[in-house]
């Protein structure tokens, strides 16, 4: 969770609060992906898209 929140520039909690299911759901809105405020795998590969080559896990 906190590398999606790290990615998602919300702050690092740990736990899916209401900032981040917001910017989850600007993620998914941005990818043309179904609106719900969860870290699927759709969205997860979404985020990694976003991030510079060098933050990207393997």
């Amino acid at each position: 969770m906190r590398t999606a929140q790290r990615a998602l520039s919300v702050d690092e909690t740990g736990v899916m609060d209401d900032a981040t299911k917001s910017a989850l759901r600007g993620v998914q809105k941005l990818f043309n992906l179904p609106v719900t405020g969860v870290l699927d795998k759709p969205t997860a590969q979404a985020l990694d898209r976003l991030r510079p080559p060098s933050l990207r896990e393997d």
